[in-house]
């Protein structure tokens, strides 16, 4: 069947339509014709959603679903309702460069992931900046690696690619891990990740020092699920890091210019620290219910 669309975007939301109203019309302003692409717009069993919700010239597609079930499982129901020849992936809270979409057309090729790069918005927010920074550096660490993979906020493929991987893994039922865990399965099946850094999104993703922990925590949490799924497809254990990955990540602040926007690398190192702290709590703490299952 020949694609409708030159690329769809799919975007999985829950409760936050403020945000997400802010994100569609960045996509309204894309640089490519209206009519090469539309918009999949999963409600993960939030407020229910209606096409008049938004006034934009855009072809949107609304798809509410009944309950919470992740956003793994609501980018798989966008995605395989999709009818566009391309699968990009943004999130709600991400208001993507009005080049975007054609600099993922330009790039994109068959057995290819492209990622792009995700600034954070909030320049003032240390929290927001510190998150990114870490994204940032995992991407530097794993570059080339069996462990690259892309965030789901800027992650772009055919949808024929997506399809035969068979999705994100649904095991995977908060926003953690279920990125990293599908571009670990895409090297396994040969797919090749590949960085562009004109495939651009702000997010503006506001974090306290409690949710800055919270988010980190449940980072860890979802480590054990990866390492278990992991696990069950190569019949081994993922390696925990080392003290190598923790030293280059505490000197990553003060050596990439893109940090000192906020003026202070080394806050950030200190809360590049901390998240580690966050993840290993988080870790061990699942690990502690689960044996107690």
């Amino acid at each position: 069947m020949r694609d409708k669309y030159n690329v769809s975007v799919v975007i999985a939301t829950y409760n936050r339509q403020a945000l997400l109203k802010k994100c569609l019309s960045a996509l309204a302003c894309q640089t490519i014709s209206a009519k090469d692409f539309e918009v999949i717009v999963v409600n993960d069993g939030g407020t229910t959603l209606q096409i008049n919700d938004f006034q934009l010239p855009i072809t949107i597609q609304i798809i509410n679903l009944s309950k919470n079930g992740g956003p793994g499982r609501a980018r798989n129901k966008g995605a395989f309702a999709a009818q566009g020849r391309v699968l990009a992936f943004t999130d709600d809270d991400c208001q993507p460069d009005q080049n975007w979409l054609k600099t993922i057309l330009n790039e994109s090729k068959k057995g290819y992931i492209l990622g792009g790069a995700v600034q954070n918005a909030l320049i003032n927010n240390l929290c927001a900046e510190a998150s990114q920074q870490l994204i940032n550096f995992l991407y530097t660490y794993n570059e080339g690696s069996s462990n690259a993979f892309f965030t789901s906020n800027n992650l772009a493929l055919y949808a024929t690619d997506f399809r035969a991987l068979g999705g994100f893994d649904e095991t995977f039922t908060s926003a953690a891990g279920e990125d990293r865990e599908f571009g670990v399965r895409a090297n396994r099946s040969g797919l090749t990740h590949r960085f562009c850094d004109k495939i651009l999104v702000n997010h503006f993703h506001k974090q306290s020092f409690i949710q800055f922990y919270r988010l980190h925590k449940k980072y860890g949490k979802a480590a054990l699920t990866f390492r278990k799924i992991n696990a069950k497809h190569t019949n081994t254990t993922a390696s925990l890091p080392q003290a190598r990955f923790y030293f280059k990540m505490i000197l990553f602040p003060f050596k990439h210019k893109n940090i000192h926007r906020c003026g202070k690398p080394y806050i950030i190192a200190l809360l590049l620290v901390v998240s580690q702290i966050a993840v290993g709590m988080g870790y061990v703490s699942e690990k502690i219910i689960n044996f107690n299952k």
